[in-house]
């Protein structure tokens, strides 16, 4: 068992021989470039990379400053380091190397290039794709010593030690119709258990790599908390006080200044809502107040406008301990997102969570009560926005550890890859594990079972009515005696 990993972790060593990685320099200057990045930062670049995302997996010099908030030299070094044929950049290894050379732990890094890999996005990955994670951040350091590294072979040497670090994978992989190749290549083995047993084989061999550790001397300050918001919107914050400075009056419950052109109309009719809420609605310990509950039960019987259904990814969580109490997760959430909407609870709907790491699905009501003319698509807008400012309310307060590396969708989209039949009835569990289970166990194999398991409960039914008769008369001769 002590030889088990010791070939994936030998080579990353490997990838950064000798003194290659200081004469060539180039790691050391991607270390100061992206040594500052934390774990939100890490999240807040592939949201900013899914909003240029075509699906084509590429990405293009002039959408690289969307993705990397760096000035432009800095953004030609990393261009001319890794682009293929000056053209395009590959979308996976531009992610990977912020990954790599950012100070975030190695738990953290992992989680998050599961989920860069994860083609499927179910939140577990094949070992393929855990092949695949390993050959870019080898490729990545190697790009920077000039060492060579073969995709093929890394491929190879995860394939042949994966069975004996997960056993799971070893007893599928020895029954799968498809023999050991095609469970490796198609089953969703390896979720966030199972990654952090693999991290424990290469954690002495990572702390001794250069990218270790806490930011080096001279490195870039982290991008700023807004620099990850949707291209064209603007922060409850940033947009408070711009309207602030302009000088901006409320009248007839609109925002009116010479100015405010430069907001949308959703954005200064959500200042006017949450104007209000901060004057009436929301007292100081963030209790709704009479007229505020009052508001609630209205919009609950006034939601005539168009709900919003949307899917909030939530990237490298671990579905099983949020399945330990859903009832508790659906209150938080709904709790977080409409208290920082300004909206009353009922106006926030849970229709589902699921694994992948974990999906919530809910709907967004408009309020449609006196004052609040946003319509349910601009929340949805704002909602997204608060997701990428880390000084949002959303950000800073229950659910602020979920939301960090949350994602909004308004299609939910898990066909990009095959899956097996058991990754589909894990991705459609619904959240009540134990009816579920139920079901799958009930699950007949085939239309003969089935109809034998009808008739033994047709003959079960009828027993049971003639005993229930039998008890009917007996009470019957009871009461004439």
């Amino acid at each position: 068992l002590l030889g088990m990993g010791a070939g994936v972790a030998a080579l990353l060593p490997q990838a950064v021989p000798g003194d290659s990685w200081v004469q060539r320099g180039n790691g050391p200057t991607l270390r100061r470039l992206f040594g500052a990045y934390g774990n939100a930062d890490l999240w807040a670049a592939y949201r900013r990379y899914r909003t240029v995302d075509d699906g084509h997996g590429y990405v293009s010099y002039d959408e690289l400053p969307r993705i990397v908030s760096l000035p432009d030299f800095n953004l030609l070094f990393i261009w001319e380091l890794f682009s293929k044929q000056n053209e395009l950049l590959e979308a996976q290894e531009l992610l990977t190397l912020i990954c790599i050379f950012s100070s975030a732990k190695l738990g953290e890094k992992g989680r998050f290039l599961m989920a860069v890999f994860d083609a499927s996005r179910c939140g577990t990955c094949t070992g393929a794709e855990i092949a695949q994670i390993c050959a870019a951040v080898l490729g990545v350091l190697a790009r920077c010593t000039g060492a060579v590294v073969k995709q093929k072979e890394v491929s190879a040497l995860v394939r042949e030690e994966l069975p004996g670090i997960l056993p799971k994978y070893r007893d599928v992989a020895k029954h799968a119709a498809g023999g050991a190749e095609a469970a490796f290549r198609q089953e969703r083995l390896v979720g966030q258990e199972e990654l952090d047993q693999l991290l424990t084989f290469i954690q002495a061999a990572y702390e001794e790599l250069p990218v270790a550790g806490p930011p080096p001397p001279g490195a870039a300050p982290a991008p700023p908390p807004e620099w990850s918001s949707a291209a064209g919107g603007a922060s409850e914050k940033r947009v408070r006080a711009s309207v602030a400075k302009a000088g901006a009056a409320k009248r007839d419950g609109n925002f009116t200044s010479h100015s405010t052109s430069k907001l949308t109309q959703a954005e200064l009719i959500h200042l006017s809502w949450m104007s209000r809420l901060d004057e009436q609605g929301v007292s100081a310990d963030g209790k709704e107040s009479h007229q505020a509950q009052v508001g609630a039960r209205e919009a609950s019987s006034n939601m005539s406008s168009v709900p919003s259904r949307r899917w909030m990814i939530i990237h490298g969580q671990d579905f099983p301990t949020i399945a330990k109490d859903l009832a508790g997760f659906r209150r938080l959430f709904i709790k977080s997102v409409s208290s920082a909407l300004g909206l009353p609870s009922g106006c926030v709907e849970v229709v589902n969570v699921t694994r992948g790491s974990v999906v919530v699905e809910f709907v967004i009501h408009a309020a449609g009560r006196g004052g609040d003319a946003r319509d349910s698509a601009s929340l949805a807008l704002l909602l997204e926005e608060q997701l990428a400012n880390s000084h949002s309310a959303l950000r800073r307060g229950a659910f602020a550890a979920h939301a960090e590396s949350a994602e909004l969708v308004k299609q939910l989209d898990r066909a990009a890859t095959p899956a097996t039949e058991e990754a589909h009835r894990e991705q459609a569990s619904q959240t009540d594990p134990p009816e579920l289970e139920l079901r799958q166990e009930l699950r007949p194999a085939n239309l003969e079972e089935a109809l034998r398991r009808i008739a033994l409960l047709e003959q079960e039914l009828k027993r049971r009515d003639e005993i229930i008769a039998d008890l009917r008369g007996d009470g019957d001769s009871w009461l004439l005696q």
